[in-house]
């Protein structure tokens, strides 16, 4: 997804895919964000929501479709504020997106980079998770691996992040 919020998979082309990975916070590419060089972390809150409600309003064919690393570090201006940024996202605006999500059929990835946090993050990360989780969204695993050794360990990171989010069976995003 772009600045524009445009996604690039063309409504023509979504019955050549079995599943679909949309990410919406790439922020550290160029012109995804904003043509500011440091936007502030209140513009970062303000585009993370467009962009998710973008693809919620898109024509995606939601039920063979996944929202990527929705919290990956990209979307904070750097480490020491990550995990505040992820605190200034509203508790009410959250349950009103992963509302809509979840009444779609959207999964959403929880991404074994994103449940690498330090001990400082691991309230905040988990925060947005157990709100998904309690507005019925439904979930996938998702690795973003760039190497053998983060490959080694995804399964203890999952099984971590599974337990912490409480997660079960029924929560599991499955491509109908």
């Amino acid at each position: 997804m772009n600045l524009d919020n445009i996604i690039g998979v063309s409504e023509s082309r979504y019955d050549d895919f079995g599943f679909i990975v949309i990410p919406t916070t790439h922020w550290h590419l160029r012109d995804i964000i904003h043509d500011e060089v440091k936007p502030s972390n209140e513009l970062r809150v303000k585009t993370w929501f467009e962009k998710f409600d973008a693809l919620l309003d898109s024509s995606l064919p939601f039920h063979k479709t996944g929202i990527a690393h929705i919290i990956c570090r990209a979307i904070a201006r750097g480490k020491p504020e990550y995990p505040m940024f992820l605190d200034m996202l509203p508790a009410s605006e959250l349950e009103r997106v992963f509302t809509r999500a979840a009444e779609k059929g959207l999964g959403i990835e929880i991404n074994s980079a994103d449940m690498t946090y330090d001990a400082n993050e691991e309230d905040a990360v988990l925060r947005i998770f157990k709100i998904a989780k309690g507005c019925g969204c439904r979930f996938y695993l998702g690795n973003d691996a760039h190497d053998v050794k983060t490959l080694e360990v995804s399964l203890e990171i999952f099984d971590r992040a599974i337990g912490k989010i409480g997660l079960e069976e029924k929560d599991k995003f499955i491509i109908e």
